[in-house]
């Protein structure tokens, strides 16, 4: 029985290493995209193509409340995260990725959307 057990997965490796192994010129595409002569010399990007995966958004938040906020984005991925003290306002940079258009504030179990249109915001809180 273990015999032919290891018959078995000795046969399977064999096989998937066949099949898994393909010459460099042998890969299929379904797109009709032309991919043969071109270089990063002959790449033609639009001017205002923006390079940046991230932007820093200059953030002010208002409270006369104490606690711990967190910026997070539509599917719970925390940003930031640190707490108020109750005195004023808190400015400080927020690092996000290019495509975020909007976060979420939670602070003292309530949610805030903030829209991230230019490179500064303020909310009260």
């Amino acid at each position: 029985m273990k015999t032919n057990l290891l018959k078995l997965i000795f046969a399977f490796l064999l096989i998937v290493s066949f099949t898994a192994c393909q010459s460099p010129g042998s890969a299929s595409y379904d797109n009709d995209t032309n991919t043969t002569g071109e270089t990063m010399e002959t790449l033609s990007v639009p001017s205002d193509f923006k390079w940046n995966t991230h932007s820093d958004i200059q953030v002010t938040l208002e409270s006369e409340h104490t606690g711990i906020f967190q910026i997070t984005s539509d599917n719970g991925v925390v940003y930031y995260r640190a707490g108020l003290n109750g005195n004023g306002q808190y400015t400080f940079t927020l690092p996000v990725p290019s495509y975020e258009r909007e976060v979420i504030v939670r602070f003292r179990g309530n949610e805030s959307k903030l829209t991230l249109d230019s490179g500064s915001v303020f909310l009260s809180i």
